[in-house]
C-alpha cells in the first residue's frame, strides 16, 4: 500500500486523468462540471481551471503533450481540442461523426493522437496534418 500524498474534492465525476512526462504537471476532467483542470504536482495546486466552451457537451479525457505546452481535451460531442497552454485557448481540433470519445492521449514523440470513441473505434491522427 502508499501513503497517500493530497487530496481534494473537486464535488463531482473526476475522470481522465493524466501526468505529464516529467511529471510535475497532471490534468483531469470534471465530466459533470464541464470543466478540465491542470495541477501543479510540486506544489500539490491547481494551476487552472478550464471551462468547456461548448454549451451541453462535458469533458471525458485529457492527456499533456509530451514538451508540457499544450493539453488535449477530449468532448462528449465527438472533439478532441488541443489547448496551448500559454494561449490559453483551442489551436487546433478533430470531430469524428459526434461520437462521444471516451479516451485520448498523445504519443511520445508528440506526433500522433490517438483517440477511443463510444462505438469501439480507434483514430490514429497525424498531429501535423490534423
Amino acid at each position: 500500500t502508499g501513503h497517500e500524498l493530497k487530496s481534494d474534492d473537486y464535488y463531482a465525476t473526476v475522470q481522465g486523468l493524466s501526468h505529464s512526462p516529467t511529471g510535475k504537471l497532471a490534468s483531469f476532467t470534471n465530466f459533470t462540471s464541464s470543466r478540465w483542470f491542470l495541477w501543479d504536482k510540486e506544489h500539490w495546486s491547481t494551476i487552472q481551471q478550464f471551462d468547456n466552451t461548448i454549451e451541453g457537451q462535458y469533458t471525458t479525457s485529457t492527456a499533456i503533450s509530451p514538451d508540457e505546452t499544450s493539453v488535449l481535451v477530449a468532448h462528449t460531442d465527438g472533439t478532441v481540442r488541443i489547448w496551448d497552454l500559454s494561449r490559453q485557448g483551442v489551436v487546433k481540433q478533430w470531430n469524428r461523426d459526434n461520437q462521444p470519445v471516451n479516451g485520448v492521449d498523445v504519443s511520445p514523440d508528440g506526433d500522433h493522437l490517438a483517440s477511443a470513441y463510444n462505438d469501439g473505434q480507434v483514430d490514429i491522427w497525424d498531429l501535423d496534418t490534423g
